[in-house]
């Protein structure tokens, strides 16, 4: 694919334990949609971890369009999974690759993967397809090779208040 050629296609990846707080979820399903992401999946880790979102209307609405994905689990041992670093690291990652080959079957180009608190924010007033398009037109060697990028390191900054 050629970077230039269109918007690029980025959806995100996001795990969520149970305890989180529902209006928060609601509103990074916003947020990502009013910045430009096309898909959001979300890994619900340990029993009921979004049975109260996925009865949300505003969620419904969302799933219903297709912009975001539940999936939640009650594998066992997951309510002591954060203790057990190997199996929270297993089943991470075994979501993280269901996302990925699902993202990559619909085409899009980037799975931005995080936890629930973790936000992908442009630091310019664009949509993170387009901040990260801009991205690569300055870096002609990343540009270059983008087809062949299997993933993008990005630098977080971290602003304590």
């Amino acid at each position: 694919r050629d970077a230039s050629d269109a918007e690029l296609r980025i959806s995100a990846s996001i795990l969520v334990f149970s305890g989180f707080k529902l209006t928060y979820l609601i509103e990074l399903l916003v947020y990502y949609r009013l910045v430009g992401l096309v898909h959001v999946y979300l890994f619900g880790i340990g029993p009921r971890s979004l049975h109260e979102a996925s009865a949300n209307p505003k969620v419904q609405e969302l799933v219903k369009e297709a912009f975001a994905t539940l999936v939640e689990t009650s594998l066992p041992g997951c309510e002591i999974m954060k203790t057990y670093k190997t199996y929270y690291v297993i089943v991470e990652q075994t979501f993280y690759n269901v996302a990925l080959y699902h993202a990559k079957s619909f085409g899009d180009d980037l799975l931005w993967i995080s936890d629930f608190d973790e936000l992908l924010v442009p630091v310019v007033k664009s949509s993170i397809p387009d901040a990260l398009n801009e991205l690569l037109h300055q870096e002609p060697l990343l540009e270059a090779r983008f087809n062949n990028v299997c993933f993008v390191t990005l630098c977080p900054v971290v602003t304590y208040g």
